[in-house]
């Protein structure tokens, strides 16, 4: 392996609105920067390539919503959607 390539893996936890306390995992191995929301599943939120957001999706739930803030039976059962913001779920 080149030990130049720069490599990280950063855990955070976010802080405001409906995010309040969700988790995220960022990593970079140098070429490719992976965002992943284990609070939500391990659903994967983005993929960015040298700043830019190459993978995702413009869902029209702007935060990444904590679970705990959803009413998964409010709209006949549809209620996770009201905070579904994930480029893949699992």
């Amino acid at each position: 392996m080149n030990a130049t390539v720069p490599f990280s893996i950063e855990k955070r936890r976010l802080n405001t609105g409906k995010q309040n306390g969700v988790d995220i995992i960022t990593i970079d191995n140098g070429e490719l920067e992976l965002t992943i929301v284990p609070t939500r599943g391990m659903g994967i939120y983005q993929v960015r390539k040298e700043g830019k957001r190459i993978l995702g999706w413009d869902s029209p739930v702007t935060e990444i919503v904590n679970p705990a803030f959803i009413d998964l039976e409010s709209r006949n059962g549809l209620g996770w959607l009201d905070g579904f913001n994930e480029m893949l779920v699992y």
